[in-house]
This record gives structure tokens, sequence and C-alpha cells, in this order.
């Protein structure tokens, strides 16, 4: 039986499992479990009551239980200021399909079965989505974040859909120059715990 050249064999393996196909494969598996957890993501942010309300429009009701009062009274669309047509969970849905990547260039590691491949992921961060989704009446601010931490001017709002021509910008409400109700909003741990679940998953 021929004598093998350990070092000889050792080098060609090496060769082998470090060559670009054996990475490709590990790239292109990487990716088809990228993009499981991506459309995980995606089905809970379509699924979290923040999302359906604001979905709903300024027809919608309270569903989140974000302002005091009966689900009725108000949501969030209106309260938020957004205008008739607006869809904002469309940029949120757009961020999450296109701006999570797999980096290309893996990290290799020999293990005692041979090697493993790491390859970093992009996730958008809370503050870089809350820098692109500013209030419609207030543009230093977010209502991603006003979701999140509270959004004042509660207490002058005032819910309703009214006829033409409409004073408000989504149908849904107008501000009071006047204090109409009391309660505070409730904040809701909203895109934070999205992205949050979504980095458990990946480490």
């Amino acid at each position: 039986m021929p004598k093998i050249n350990r070092t000889i064999f050792n080098r060609d393996v090496n060769k082998l499992i470090f060559s670009k196909d054996i990475q490709s494969l590990a790239y292109q598996r990487a990716s088809k479990e990228l993009e499981t957890y991506k459309k995980q993501t995606l089905t809970e942010f379509n699924n979290h009551v923040i999302t359906q309300e604001l979905d709903n429009g300024p027809q919608g009701t309270n569903i989140s239980d974000t302002l005091p009062g009966t689900k009725e009274d108000a949501n969030l669309f209106s309260f938020i200021g957004f205008s008739k047509g607006d869809k904002p969970t469309d940029q949120i849905r757009e961020i999450l399909t296109n701006e999570i990547n797999l980096s290309k260039d893996p990290i290799s590691k020999k293990i005692q079965k041979g090697i493993s491949f790491s390859f970093s992921v992009n996730v958008p961060t809370l503050k870089s989505i809350e820098e692109r989704t500013p209030l419609p009446w207030e543009k230093g601010r977010s209502w991603i974040k006003g979701i999140e931490r509270g959004i004042s001017g509660l207490g002058y709002f005032l819910s309703g859909i009214f006829g033409s021509p409409d004073p408000s910008r989504s149908g849904g409400g107008i501000q009071s120059d006047y204090k109409v109700r009391g309660g505070s909003f409730s904040p809701v741990k909203y895109l934070s715990e999205i992205l949050k679940n979504l980095k458990n998953k990946l480490n």
C-alpha cells in the first residue's frame, strides 16, 4: 500500500476547503437561511398590531390600545397626522427587505472535522430608521421613535371623520387649541423588538 505524505495531503485538502467553490456553497446556504429569517421578520412586522392599525388608515380603530378612550375614539394614523393615501409602513417593509444583507467575505475557522464559514449580516439600526421616518408635522422627530417612547399632543386631538372641506390631514382627526381629553399615549416596543428578535436569531 503506497505511503501517504500527510504534509502534501493536508495542503491539498486545505486548498480544496478554502477554494472559491466551497466558499460559494457556504454563501448560498447562509443566504438561504438569512432569507428565511427575513421572511419571519417581515411576517412579524406585518402581524404587529401597530402595523395593522396604521395600514387601516384614517378609517381604522385604535386596536393597539395606545390612545385613551374606546377603540373607536381615534387611531394612530390620524393622531400621528398622516395624509390620506399615505402608506407609512411601506417604507419600513422596503428597509427590512432591502437592507438586511449578507456579507460576501466569510470568516473561516478550522474545526475538528473540517472548517466553518461565518458571514456577517448587515441589519439596519433603529436609529437609522428613525432618521428616515419623520413626523408629518415635525420633521425633527420620528414617528417610529414616538410610538416607542411617546407622542405629545394627545390631549388636544379630536377624532372623527369630517366632511368636505376636510380640516385634517388624514380625515380622522384635527388638533384643537383647547385640551379636550385626559390620558396619555401608551408607548409600545415596536420596531426595536422586531429588530431585537432578528438579531437573536442571527446570533
